[in-house]
């Protein structure tokens, strides 16, 4: 699995439409797994 790129984030799943969006994650994750998340969306 190719790693994920903020050009890829912001361009092919956040679309500016004015509408939210959902976020599933299918396994188990941990608190540090959650700070990366943030990390990377506070662009």
């Amino acid at each position: 699995m190719s790693a994920i790129n903020e050009e890829e984030v912001l361009t092919k799943v956040f679309h500016i439409d004015g509408s939210l969006r959902d976020i599933y994650v299918n396994e188990p994750t941990t608190m540090d797994d959650w700070n990366k998340v943030w990390q990377f969306l506070e662009f």
